[in-house]
């Protein structure tokens, strides 16, 4: 019998997650990857299927703590928080003005031009293994892509990656290898469902009349004319997200979880807000291929979402936000 302490990730009392915001101390073509089927398995991609996995993995229970940090190109201009890529483009906001005053307008000085920036010269997977370890983190891992839209493994999915960018090295499969040798399970975080940009005619025209914020809502880089994000360079939509939402979907937000899945094998996928804008059959798509490969590898996997994207007899859910404000 399943045990319903787990229903709800961040009520389990012993367990802990620490989210930590990294500063930079530490300093055109798609692959056919993501057309892969499904790999063969028990699981469907539908939910009285995708029911029949544990979704309460037993090891959880006894975890007792776990982190996973932000940590990314945004830790470059180390102002504000990881919502500098978008902020920066408001005119108006503390970083905006910041932006400006350091590295000159967005329009000059887009947030690409900060990835050579990113080194992580100092990045050690194993000293970070080993600080995990001594405070006794049963699993951990990285933010895998922020909504930015820049990955933080080695990917053929796009260039914008730490494996052909930037550091030009593998920090999430370092990380996952250096975690292995201690026994502490791998978590990455997916927070790129809010990456595409998500605007329709109406919210052009919108735009058009000068109303510069309400209609960014769900999409992380602002339409303003002449900022990065509109630029019709193929190499820059694939980062700021200005792509066909059918491609995107695909190859973007399905590829890239089934990428990191396939080369890493996270026994915990965790994923940010605005899951709810990814169509009903993506999520399916993307569950079944999870539990499908962790079938292969004989793990016991962990979904882990916010809100209400996904049935809790398939994912767990973090509303671990909503009981810290109760307590302030």
């Amino acid at each position: 019998m399943k045990r319903n302490i787990l229903k709800r990730f961040s009520k389990v009392s012993n367990l802990l997650i620490i989210n930590i915001i990294m500063s930079n101390l530490l300093s055109i073509s798609y692959a056919n990857d993501s057309q892969k089927q499904l790999p063969k398995g028990p699981y469907k991609a539908n939910w009285k299927s995708l029911a029949n996995h544990n979704e309460e993995a037993g090891w959880l229970a006894d975890a007792k703590l776990g982190i996973y940090f932000h940590w990314g190109v945004y830790s470059v201009p180390a102002f504000g928080d990881e919502w500098y890529p978008r902020n920066m483009h408001f005119t108006g906001s503390r970083t905006h003005q910041h932006h400006v005053e350091t590295y000159g307008e967005p329009s000059e000085f887009g947030y690409h031009d900060f990835v050579p920036m990113f080194k992580a010269e100092k990045f050690d997977a194993e000293e970070w293994a080993d600080l995990f370890q001594k405070v006794g983190a049963r699993f951990a891992g990285p933010v895998a892509e922020h909504h930015d839209g820049f990955s933080m493994w080695a990917s053929n999915q796009i260039p914008w990656n730490v494996g052909d960018m930037g550091p030009k090295r593998d920090i999430t499969g370092e990380l996952a290898q250096a975690f292995q040798k201690r026994n502490i399970k791998l978590i990455t975080t997916f927070h790129h469902a809010k990456h595409l940009q998500r605007y329709s005619d109406k919210v052009k025209k919108e735009l058009a009349k000068g109303l510069k914020n309400r209609p960014f809502r769900h999409s992380h880089y602002p339409l303003i004319e002449g900022y990065p994000p509109t630029s019709e360079d193929v190499k820059l939509r694939q980062l700021y997200g200005n792509m066909p939402e059918a491609l995107w979907l695909e190859q973007m937000w399905l590829g890239k979880l089934k990428e990191v899945i396939d080369n890493y094998q996270p026994d915990i996928i965790w994923f940010d807000s605005w899951l709810d804008r990814i169509p009903e059959s993506k999520r399916q798509e993307f569950c079944a291929y999870y539990l499908n490969r962790a079938q292969e590898w004989g793990k016991d996997v962990v979904i882990v979402r916010k809100q209400d994207d996904m049935p809790l007899d398939v994912s767990i859910i973090d509303d671990s936000v909503d009981l810290l404000l109760k307590h302030y």
